[in-house]
């Protein structure tokens, strides 16, 4: 279990996140969503120790936010929402996720190479190791990043808005693979602005306002409760279409 106590962010004089507390369950795709400015990257950049922060960020009760980077990124893998694209094969971005376990040598072995044909096999990759980066489509690019984090082998995943800039197949098909994630036993931490979105594939939804979040829950309880017009202006309705996409949709 992933357990935040106490979390803090400050900007200069500016309180970004104050005093937040919270658990993410292992095994479980947890979407993190909420108004823009809010403080959803803030927190995922805290957790994964990229921006200074007060209070405790702990994994079965190990501290991480005094762990070195190198430990630190054996237990999580973080995927920013925006990233530079490189001119390299799709096969060096996966094999990119081994570094934290390579020796002195940064020489993959045995061990390292099972990994990242675990990783492929899982995120479907293979049609993209001999293809460059720069020429694959956004959802392409997307697979591969995924691959290389699947690749570093960490109990923990946190993703800022992994579906952003896809068109809705390429979309799907991220949340979908999000799922075989969990399911094959990491925790999956994503902020998802789409509450469609983090409502219908989401096992656990964290509502954000104000640095804080308000209501943490499964999607049928946060549907129940006021908490989603109060917070964003709208609601959502559950879909009667069996058939449909999504299991939730905006409420019009």
């Amino acid at each position: 279990m992933l357990q935040i106590e106490g979390l803090t962010v400050r900007y200069g004089a500016k309180t970004v996140i104050s005093n937040l507390s919270t658990t993410f369950e292992k095994g479980s795709f947890c979407c993190v969503t909420g108004p823009n400015g809010c403080g959803k990257t803030t927190l995922i950049k805290a957790i994964e120790g990229l921006i200074k922060a007060e209070g405790s960020v702990s994994y079965n009760g190990k501290e991480l936010l005094t762990m070195s980077i190198r430990d630190r990124a054996k237990i999580i893998t973080y995927l920013p929402q925006n990233r530079s694209v490189p001119h390299i094969e799709g096969a060096l971005m996966v094999e990119h996720g081994r570094f934290p376990h390579l020796g002195f040598t940064k020489t993959l072995d045995e061990t390292d190479i099972a990994a990242i044909d675990k990783a492929v096999v899982l995120t479907d990759t293979s049609q993209l190791l001999q293809k460059r980066l720069t020429e694959m489509s956004g959802g392409e690019q997307q697979r591969i990043y995924i691959a290389s984090a699947v690749a570093q082998e960490t109990d923990i995943m946190l993703l800022d808005e992994p579906t952003t800039h896809l068109d809705l197949r390429s979309q799907l098909e991220t949340l979908l693979l999000m799922h075989r994630l969990k399911e094959a036993g990491k925790t999956v931490v994503a902020v998802l602005h789409d509450l469609a979105q983090a409502f219908s594939f989401g096992d656990t939804v964290y509502v954000m306002n104000g640095g804080e979040i308000v209501l943490s829950g499964r999607p049928d309880e946060i549907y129940q409760s006021d908490i989603l017009p109060v917070t964003f202006g709208f609601g959502l309705t559950p879909d009667a279409d069996e058939n449909a996409l999504y299991k939730y949709k905006l409420l019009k």
